[in-house]
Parts: C-alpha cells; structure tokens; sequence
C-alpha cells in the first residue's frame, strides 16, 4: 500500500471512531498519520476536531493553525477557532477568526450566525440583526438564522418582528423545538401566555430534552404560583443541562418558594450548583493594603426600575456622610435595559463600570485593575445576576447582602451581611459564607417620594374587612392560598384584593378563582388587579385595604415595605427559612411582634384580632410612617453599620495574613 492510500485509510479509520465517540482512539490514530506525513493539513485538521469536541481547547487550536499554515483556505477551520474562542470568553479573538471564515467562503451562512451571537454578546445588537439579514440574503430558507434574528428583536424589545422570525424559522423546519421555545418567550412578553404555554409544550413533544424549554415552561408555571410543577420542570432542566449557569440560577431561584423543599436541602441545593464552577482564584493579582480609604465595588443587575432598586438607593446615597471620602465606591452595573434610575445610580457612585457586555473573565480583569478591597453582590441567583465571576475571586474579600433567601453555594464568596432575625446565629450551618449582623437590619428601605396621603381605613365606610397581597403570584402557592382562604372564612364578609400582572389573563384568574372556591371561597370575595397606571396608582391601593397578608415561603420584601409605608399591619408567619424571616425582621424592629405568627393556626387567630381591633389599625395608619423614618428607612444609621463592618472585614483579613 502507498504512503498516500495509508494516509487515507488513517483518515477514514479517525473519522469512524470519531463518530463513534471513541475520541482517544481516535487522536492516537490521527497522530500515528502524522508520523507517516508531518504536513498533512487534513491529519491536523481531523485531530483539532477531536481535541474540540473533548474540550481540550488549546491542542484544538494549535491543530487547527498548523492546519492552516499548511493549507490556508480552510473556512471551517477558522470558524472552529472562532467557536473555541466564544466559549473561552475572547470575543474579539473570536471576531477575527469568523472574518477570516467569511474572506475565504463569503457564503459560508453559519459563521455569519456565529458573528451576529459574538455582536450580541458585546451589545452590538441593531449590527447583529444587520448581519443575520444578510445571511438570509444568502440563504432565505435557513432556519437558525430566522431563529437568531428573532432572538436579536426579542433583545431590543422588538416582539412582533421576533415572533415573525420564529414562526419563520418553524415553517422552513416545522419540528424546530428549540425556535418553539423562543416563540413562546416572546409571546409570553406579549401577554399571551396560554400560547406561550402551547408552544413550551410542542418544544418538549418535539425534543423532551431541552433545558430551554423546560426551563421557559419552569420560569412561567412559577411566575403564575404554580410552585411545585415549576420545579419539575427546572429539575428536568437542570438535568439535562447541568453546566447551564442561568438554567442552574433560575432553579435555585424556584427553590426558594417550595415549602416542601426543607431548608437543608435549599442549602445544599446552591451548594451543588458552587461545585459546579470550581474557583479559578485571580488571588496572585489581589491583595488588601493597609490604607484609609478602602474601595468598595457593588455588582448588580438591578441599578434600574426594579423592586430592589429601593433597597440599593440607601447604600450610595449614604456613603462617606462625615465627608472624610473613607470609601471609594465602584458599581458594577450588569443592566442591560438603562432607565432613569440607572441614570440617577450614576450619578450618586465614585465610579461607574458596565460589565453588561464582558466576560466573567473580562469583568473580573476589570475589578482587579480597579484594585477593589470588598466586592459586594447585590443579587444572589435572581436573573442576570454575575455569580459566576466571584468564583474568580477578583477582590481579597467577597460580601454578599442578605436581600437573597440563601447561601449563594460560593467558597469564594466571605461573608453575607445580614440580620440576627432573618438569620439567627443557629442557622450559620445553612451558609458557605460567615455570618455578619447588621444591628440595624439587613434591609434599609428607600420610600417613594410619590406616596399619597394616607386615607381612613376603608373598613370605615363600607363596614367589612379589606385584605390585601400585592406581592407577585410567584410567592403565591396552593399553601398560602389554603391558609388565607382560612382568613377570610374566619372574618365574615371580608374580601381579599390582590394584584399581579397576569391577571390580565383570563386562564388565571379562573385558576385562582377555582384555588379559593375549593376551600370554600366564592369568587366575589376576590379582587384581581393586573395592572394600574402608574407607581402612585399602585400605592394607592393600599389606601383600599386594611391590613396586607404576608405570603410564605418567601415573604415580601419590598411590598411589605410599600405596605407598611402607607399605614398598614402587615400580617406574617416566621418560619424555619430565611425567606419566610423578612416579615420578622420589618416588624421587630418596629416592635409590632403583635403581628408576627408562628404558625399557620397563630396566623389565622392574629388575622382574626387585627381585623377586631379597629383602634390599632387606625393608630398604625396616623403613626406607621414616622417609626419607618427612624427604624427601616434611615439610611445613615444602615450605611454607617455598614462600613463598620466592611471596616472589621479588612482588620481580620489583615490580621490572617
């Protein structure tokens, strides 16, 4: 036999077990052709496949160079390198090797895709939508592209034309599962969720695999109260995306409203996803100086209009009151969408840094250039949140504020600055982080400028009792359901108003309105708001309750503030979670234990006597706001703890090395 038949006999036998997915086999045959004929570009070319498809990323590319060196023409090549280089977070790098791709093969349609997803990633997205359409000028009838272009119009908030795009896509290849998810993320944006759900089930028909899917299905059912068939959902996905850090996020985030989810569980639950990413420590690169003026970085993905932002305004507003100008304060903004919020967040920081479109890697070379001291998470696992970069360790010390209901399952992360009533010292077995007391409280609330005067209670006039829950329907699960349907069986005549978005749809409200009727609620006792004009209608309603129920697992955090600020007894079950200790937390510190349960009979019996005592609900309405003034809303005393704190974080530090 030849050299040149051999050659290709190695050739065919790599590719069999290349497709048989016996990959070391297959890199010893391919490197035995070598030995055979060192300047083989087909040998090199093969071999960086193997190397990619087992992750071994730089043998991939140095194979697919040396490749290239040899025979320069080869587009797959260069895109290969350009997917290698997405995956490792050099984006430019990735940038280069696509145009290469596109100079050698100007119809290569599937690197025009990869450019359009590399100019998304760094907020480029109106140059995004640019090149999708012009591989569709290429090629009409691909389908992945309609789908990318749709992904870009559901970016920019572009809805219709997104839904065009995936509907598109599903025609050219009606068993598409991964454009059916898409369509119905967009059309859940467009409040249409019976179809959205229609088409999350059609993906799963199509492909019962994809943690897409199962996610978007998840993330629907939950926001709508269905706790329990939410996190079936995020499990399946979780499954069978194990490495997925939104997916992963998104379940953790469920996991905090399941009451059958014991709090053990939730702990190791995030202690699991924290194995999944082991630090990769930038440590060599940090280290804490002995200095006056400490520099302190916040990280969110919320400095805009979010419920949140209430409670991060307290914290830049504040710092450096006694204008010594001892802490330098960085925000590390993740925001995708800016507002005027993100705006006015802008103004009250020292500096102010946009990681939206960087790397974990990239925005972590960003704090250590920055030579942040204490890098502070201001999220926990709520959406866009950036986790995944404090693994890398950017800071000497990582905080996190206890506003998230568990541990965030990080080694790297140091302490979690919170409250002894949200977290009592009994339960620092259930955290990865050390345990730091704000006497104060963990939460310090911003309150509107825009709230409307406090009205009488309206029990006054109409002579029955107003309950009210405005805390999105997520918290909202068969179990709170049973136990205030016990409320309002135990006060006659009393209606429960409640609002969230999604009663819009009709297929909710009939669902809740069947939840109440099963225990023995008739309808007419409810009312269902979906949305008001605006945040001062919204803080209106109060004005039309008398007292606001708590739910559970996952107490409100900002709407018991909104309540609380506008006269009202806020009802509450402390119980064994950090997430069901918010409500706790809020009324100890206004010394209203009078209102905290601590259990669901002990609920029930203190809804009973609230509703009784018309003297102290009109004593809360006249004197609520002025205790909120001096024990939830003053950010000077809670911004003074907490540089305290962050003060005590950097003499132990200094004192361990």
């Amino acid at each position: 036999m030849s050299q040149s038949e051999s050659i290709k006999s190695i050739i065919n036998l790599g590719v069999e077990q290349y497709n048989s997915g016996d990959f070391p086999t297959a890199i010893e045959t391919y490197q035995s052709g070598l030995v055979l004929e060192e300047n083989n570009p087909l040998l090199h070319y093969n071999l960086g496949l193997v190397f990619q498809k087992i992750g071994r990323s730089k043998q991939a590319i140095s194979a697919y160079q040396k490749s290239l060196e040899l025979k320069a023409d080869n587009a797959q090549a260069y895109n290969n390198i350009g997917v290698i280089w997405v995956q490792e977070g050099k984006l430019d790098l990735a940038l280069s090797a696509f145009r290469q791709a596109i100079l050698i093969d100007n119809n290569y349609i599937e690197v025009y895709s990869s450019i359009g997803q590399v100019l998304e990633k760094t907020a480029r997205i109106e140059q995004a939508i640019i090149i999708y359409k012009r591989a569709l000028d290429i090629n009409i009838g691909h389908a992945p592209t309609h789908n990318h272009l749709g992904l870009a119009y559901h970016k920019t908030g572009q809805f219709d034309l997104a839904i065009d795009s995936f509907r598109q896509a599903i025609i050219i290849w009606p068993e598409y599962a991964g454009a059916y998810s898409n369509l119905g993320v967009s059309l859940k944006e467009q409040e249409n969720l019976e179809e959205a759900l229609e088409c999350y089930e059609k993906a799963l028909q199509l492909e019962p695999d994809q943690p897409e899917a199962n996610s978007n299905k998840g993330k629907l059912l939950l926001e709508i109260g269905e706790t329990d068939s939410a996190l079936y959902f995020y499990d399946k996905a979780t499954h069978f995306a194990p490495n997925d850090h939104t997916i992963r996020s998104n379940m953790l985030f469920a996991s905090l409203h399941s009451s059958e989810i014991t709090p053990q569980t939730l702990a190791e639950r995030h202690q699991k996803w924290g194995k999944t990413y082991p630090p990769s420590s930038t440590e060599d690169r940090t280290r804490l100086m002995d200095r006056d003026t400490l520099s302190i970085g916040y990280v969110s993905p919320d400095f805009r209009q979010h419920a949140w932002a209430s409670f991060i305004e307290p914290i830049l507003a504040n710092h450096n009151l006694d204008n010594r100008n001892n802490f330098d304060v960085f925000c590390y903004s993740q925001v995708n969408d800016k507002d005027n919020i993100t705006s006015r967040f802008k103004s009250m920081a020292d500096h102010w840094r946009d990681i939206s479109h960087l790397s974990d890697q990239q925005a972590a070379d960003m704090i250590v250039e920055d030579k942040i001291d204490i890098l502070v998470d201001l999220s926990g696992h709520t959406a866009d949140n950036r986790l995944r970069m404090f693994n890398l360790k950017p800071a000497p010390i990582q905080a996190i504020l206890g506003h998230y209901q568990s541990t965030t399952g990080l080694k790297t992360m140091d302490y979690r600055l919170t409250d002894c009533w949200v977290d009592p010292p009994d339960t620092a077995n259930l955290y990865d982080e050390k345990l730091i007391y704000l006497d104060y409280g963990t939460l310090c609330y911003d309150p509107p400028n825009l709230a409307p005067p406090i009205q009488p209670p309206p029990s006054e006039q109409n002579g029955y009792i107003t309950f009210c829950s405005f805390n999105r329907l997520t918290k909202v699960n068969c179990q709170v359901i049973a136990l205030w349907a016990k409320v309002l069986k135990a006060v006659p005549d009393s209606i429960l108003m409640m609002k969230d978005r999604w009663f819009s749809q009709k297929f909710v409200r009939n669902k809740f309105y069947d939840s109440f009727l099963s225990h023995g609620i008739e309808p007419n006792r409810l009312n269902l708001i979906s949305t008001v004009e605006s945040y001062q209608d919204h803080l209106n309603l109060y004005n039309q309750a008398d007292i606001a129920l708590d739910p559970f697992p996952c107490n409100g955090q900002t709407t018991s503030c909104e309540g609380l600020w506008m006269g009202l007894p806020v009802l509450t079950w402390s119980g064994n979670r950090c997430s069901q200790r918010f409500g706790n937390s809020l009324l100890s510190r206004l010394e209203l234990r009078e209102l905290i349960a601590t259990d669901k009979s002990e609920y029930v019996v203190k809804a009973i006597s609230v509703a009784k005592n018309r003297e102290i609900r009109k004593f809360l309405r006249a004197d609520l706001r002025q205790q909120m003034r001096q024990k939830i809303c003053d950010g000077s005393t809670f911004v003074q703890q907490l540089e305290n704190s962050y003060r005590k974080m950097v003499s132990v530090h200094l004192q361990s090395n």
